[in-house]
């Protein structure tokens, strides 16, 4: 099964689940480090939950995502700030060097292949400023996710994936559980300047994910 492809038919139709918790905002790493009134790009906004959250701190906000219904709502929701309807894997609509910051929530664990992430990685490094910042929160492999592993290896051949069944027990869509170096080598022309790993329940399952925090700069 070609797992990117049935994750991206996913978000298109499904908007962003209710998983989203304080844990997995940007916190004082973000803020003490990008200026409010600069340009940042929420890639993955889904309802713009996080776009707007960043909006009430004085940020300039575009948020992109898949999902028509998402787009259509955060827009319903917030009139302030702009909200593009977009593929976050293929090239964006901007120029090099048009952000003062991106941030990804959760985005990278939908793309499972390699590939797949390293292109959103170098998009994020063409669209910052020198100087600029990536910020995000990701999920980390966890030995409890062991039989989800062991179903989404039976269905892609790839380790480190999980599933997230339906109510019947087919799957859902495919979630990618990174180490900190892979995680790393997508962003290695950028200088990490921030990582914390912290453990997250998640809404959807109950589970304990561990996650973690992390800031790159173009320098």
């Amino acid at each position: 099964m070609d797992a990117d492809a049935h994750n991206l038919s996913y978000w298109a139709t499904v908007k962003q689940e209710a998983m989203l918790v304080a844990q997995m905002y940007p916190g004082d790493e973000f803020l003490s480090r990008v200026v409010p009134g600069t340009s940042v790009l929420d890639l993955g906004c889904g309802t713009g939950v996080i776009t707007r959250w960043l909006a009430g701190k004085g940020y300039r906000m575009i948020g992109v995502d898949i999902n028509e219904a998402a787009i259509q709502e955060a827009m319903t929701q917030d009139a302030l700030n702009s909200y593009v309807l977009a593929d976050i894997t293929d090239a964006l609509p901007y120029p090099d060097n048009s952000f003062d910051a991106i941030v990804l929530t959760y985005v990278l664990v939908s793309m499972i292949k390699h590939e797949v992430a390293s292109a959103v990685a170098r998009e994020c490094v063409r669209l910052i400023r020198p100087g600029g910042y990536v910020w995000l929160c990701e999920a980390l492999y966890s030995p409890e996710y062991a039989k989800r592993y062991e179903r989404g290896f039976s269905e892609t051949g790839m380790r480190n994936v999980a599933v997230a069944l339906d109510e019947v027990g087919d799957v859902k869509r495919f979630i990618k559980h990174y180490e900190p170096s892979e995680i790393d080598d997508l962003f290695h022309p950028l200088t990490r300047v921030y990582d914390e790993n912290k453990t997250i329940r998640s809404s959807g399952s109950g589970m304990e994910v561990v996650s973690t925090v992390r800031m790159y700069q173009k320098v």
